[in-house]
């Protein structure tokens, strides 16, 4: 209804709503983004059917490619009111997810289907998982109800699900949690909080190995973070997969030979790896060099088709600020409240 809304120093936001419901806003200046599709030695093609859209971004950096490749579940819009749209990647149709007032992040595809997702839905002003089918045609059912915070979550074959919560939580600074399926309700803490953070966890394609990265003690106290790989759901050592350039945002390719990442310098490495007789690095790859512009998403199901071709998004052309106006601004509230 109302995105990228313009602030004053502040912090006070630009808007006005008249008695009979004409919202008025002033829109910041944005980017125009896209999808495209980016091969292993940087070769980049946009999604042509797809196009562009607002509500991408630094703060959207959430997108999924279904299993079958044919549709793309993206965060769209900002603040209040981040929706979760399924596009069709051959002909660009779109579906709204999430149409109700609140913010929702982090789809994950269960099916070629079904999806599941962060939602701030039930009021509780906390982000739980919830899960629906992807045209929409279902109620949204509730998977998880946490008690704290989440940014991301996976959901593994056998019911073990993987948390991840915001910075600030009870847990300190970010953390990985595991909630176990037969006892489904107390977490353990895997990785991070107190002192330091944790993120961007990700299932190996049998489930048995997580990666994820985190951030790493450094002399000068500068930032710095590595990726790392340990059993699930043991709480055996870690492994290290990064070199000394660092990494976040790892993804598994579809065998679970690769571990994808791209480090501190913008590079896109392929570390292969070995499972036996234990878990190690057989050799490392750099693929690209990550451009200015391309954004990685942040969540931790595959954004890479089987023969290795990733999926970012692209800042394409950035427009100025403007005044909008939303009519009828009532009766869309009241559609969009849960009932």
């Amino acid at each position: 209804m109302a995105t990228n809304v313009a602030t004053q120093d502040d912090g006070r936001m630009n808007w006005s709503l008249s008695s009979d419901g004409i919202l008025a806003y002033w829109e910041a200046a944005h980017d125009l983004h896209e999808l495209v599709w980016v091969s292993r030695d940087g070769v980049v093609t946009p999604l042509e059917a797809i196009g562009g859209f607002y509500g991408g971004g630094l703060q959207n950096r959430y997108w999924a490619l279904s299993p079958d490749e044919r549709r793309v579940a993206v965060a769209l819009g900002g603040g209040v009111d981040r929706d979760i749209w399924v596009l069709n990647i051959a002909d660009g149709s779109r579906t709204n997810l999430t149409p109700w007032l609140g913010e929702d992040r982090a789809p994950l595809w269960l099916s070629d289907s079904t999806l599941a997702f962060l939602s701030e839905r039930s009021g509780s002003g906390q982000r739980d998982l919830w899960s629906r089918r992807a045209d929409a045609v279902d109620e949204p059912a509730l998977i998880y109800d946490h008690f704290d915070n989440l940014s991301n979550a996976l959901v593994g074959e056998d019911g073990w699900l993987v948390l991840r919560t915001s910075g600030g939580s009870i847990y300190g600074n970010a953390a990985i949690l595991a909630v176990d399926p037969a006892t489904g309700t107390e977490p353990s803490v895997i990785e991070g909080g107190q002192e330091l953070w944790a993120s961007n966890p990700a299932l190996s394609p049998d489930g048995q190995w997580l990666a994820y990265n985190s951030e790493v003690p450094t002399t000068d106290g500068s930032e710095s973070w590595d990726v790392f790989v340990r059993p699930f759901p043991s709480s055996d050592s870690r492994v290290v997969i990064s070199d000394a350039r660092g990494g976040q945002a790892p993804v598994w390719s579809h065998d679970g030979r690769e571990l994808f990442y791209v480090t501190h310098d913008s590079t896109m490495v392929a570390a292969s790896v070995a499972t036996q007789p234990s878990f190690r690095v057989v050799a490392r790859r750099d693929l690209f060099r990550v451009e200015e512009g391309l954004q990685w998403s942040v969540v931790s199901q595959p954004s890479v088709r089987a023969d290795g071709t990733f999926l970012f998004m692209r800042a394409r052309e950035r427009t100025e600020a403007r005044v909008v106006l939303v009519f009828g601004l009532f009766e869309e509230l009241e559609r969009r409240l849960p009932k």
